[in-house]
């Protein structure tokens, strides 16, 4: 069975475009547990933008994330997160 991808839109810091990324679901519960940074990037027509997730982009990760179909005990992590 393959791993569940989280989605969700990122924003283009220099000029405002919006593309979808996606992690890995095990990935992404891993980084928000250990507190790590999460890179995002944004490949928009005219910028190649990498950049580490605000603390306003991480809350908005954590809530695409709860919304993912996952394990009771997969989405009690997250709660415990929040």
């Amino acid at each position: 069975m393959d791993e569940p991808v989280v989605r969700f839109p990122v924003k283009c810091p220099m000029c405002g475009q919006k593309s979808l990324v996606g992690f890995p679901l095990n990935t992404i519960l891993q980084t928000l547990a250990t507190d790590r940074p999460i890179k995002l990037h944004a490949n928009c027509v005219y910028h190649r933008m990498v950049w580490v997730a605000s603390d306003l982009e991480r809350r908005q990760i954590r809530n695409y994330t709860a919304e993912v179909n996952c394990t009771p005990r997969r989405y009690a992590l997250l709660l415990a997160l929040a």
